[in-house]
């Protein structure tokens, strides 16, 4: 583990390798070691890819061991472990690539089972780094808070009284102008009406 801070987020592209010691011989296959392991982080929601800001790295080594009956088996050492860029103050650029997580296992494996081993290790591996990660993360998001239970006829008596709004009428835009337009009629016949008794007040008379 480094000593400065890991500057991994949640929103982190992390790339995967596999690797296998030249003693576990062609019993394992490093591309579907690595297709599931990246298959299982992008189902967990992390982008897996080249351009990356931390590095999943899966290794195998074996060691032969005496027959047992005449079938060859293998001591296999698997690990998984995750170097991300890390703050170090001390660095020229302020930051490194260093190895902030790690978990290994071993078993003794004979023949075809030994990659059904591997797959089913691997699996364990990455499940335990995902726990790790979401708790470095932040962990899940927050549920949220359920709506309030509507209440009951009764239980909002009780609580006090209720207040009913009684909507509006609400005024159509033709009546409006109708109504507008009456009051602008009967204006100009007061107008004309007024201005007709002062031009006969007016005239003289003969």
């Amino acid at each position: 583990m480094a000593g400065g801070g890991p500057v991994i987020a949640q929103e982190a592209h992390v790339s995967v390798a596999s690797q296998i010691g030249p003693g576990c011989g062609t019993i394992f296959s490093t591309t579907s070691l690595q297709q599931e392991a990246e298959a299982q982080l992008r189902e967990a929601g992390i982008t897996v890819s080249r351009v990356h800001t931390a590095a999943l790295a899966s290794g195998l080594d074996c060691v032969p061991v005496a027959a047992d009956g005449g079938v060859r088996s293998l001591a296999v050492h698997q690990c998984l472990s995750l170097s991300e860029v890390v703050s170090v103050p001390s660095q020229a650029n302020g930051v490194t690539m260093a190895t902030t997580w790690r978990q290994c296992q071993q078993y003794t494996c004979a023949g075809r089972q030994c990659d059904s081993f591997a797959r089913t290790g691997q699996r364990a591996l990455v499940e335990e780094f995902l726990a790790d990660f979401r708790e470095r993360s932040g962990g899940r998001a927050a549920a949220a808070p359920s709506p309030p239970a509507a209440q009951s006829a009764v239980e909002a008596s009780a609580a006090g009284p209720v207040y009913i709004e009684i909507p509006r009428p609400v005024l159509k835009l033709g009546v409006v102008f109708y109504g507008l337009y009456i009051l602008t009629c009967i204006a100009v016949l007061v107008r004309w009406e007024v201005g007709r008794r002062g031009n006969a007040i007016a005239t003289p008379r003969v």
